[in-house]
């Protein structure tokens, strides 16, 4: 009497077969790098800031009193 082998008790190996990743999908994530490169290279000199220095009040503001 002959057993059969393990290796013809096991699942197939998992596959893609016809589902590779969607090609909208591959757009949209080379799009997304894209705008992320142009975005650096655009805003990285560091001489403009979205933020707006702070102003230092003068001691003058405060109403500076001469006891």
């Amino acid at each position: 009497m002959k057993t059969a082998p393990v290796r013809d008790n096991e699942n197939p190996d998992p596959h893609e077969l016809n589902r590779p990743v969607p090609k909208i999908l591959l757009t949209l994530v080379a799009l997304l790098l894209g705008w992320a490169i142009y975005y650096i290279a655009t805003h990285a000199s560091g001489q403009e800031s979205s933020i707006p220095p702070k102003a230092e009040p003068s001691p003058a503001a405060h109403g500076a009193r001469a006891s």
